[in-house]
């Protein structure tokens, strides 16, 4: 149970860090023409990849939501995590993106 908590404790934190540096970055705008805006919405990709991958086994419907929504099929995890989610960045396509939670409203 403790290590299921910080499995997931680590998962939040590396969703606040995307949130955040989204926030930062603020990609619409930037020319979508620019190096800037490929290398922050690249970032952001490699990051949603990961956390796509480091969910599945904690809600895997959730995760092939997310893989159908960026266009990748993780079926497998490859030795060379880092590789194997750098060409995933390369191949994604984002469509019909929609909310993967509900908000909930306390």
């Amino acid at each position: 149970a403790c290590e299921f908590k910080a499995y997931v404790a680590r998962l939040l934190a590396a969703a606040a860090i995307g949130n955040k540096y989204i926030d930062t970055q603020k990609p619409w705008k930037l020319d979508k023409a620019s190096t800037e805006y490929q290398n922050v919405i690249g970032n952001a990709l490699y990051l949603v990849i990961g956390l796509g991958i480091a969910i599945v086994p904690l809600i895997p419907e959730t995760a092939s939501k997310l893989q159908r929504m960026i266009g990748v099929s993780i079926s497998t995890w490859e030795e060379d995590l880092t590789s194997q989610i750098a060409s995933m960045v390369t191949q994604a396509r984002v469509e019909g993106v929609a909310p993967l939670f509900k908000k909930l409203e306390l």
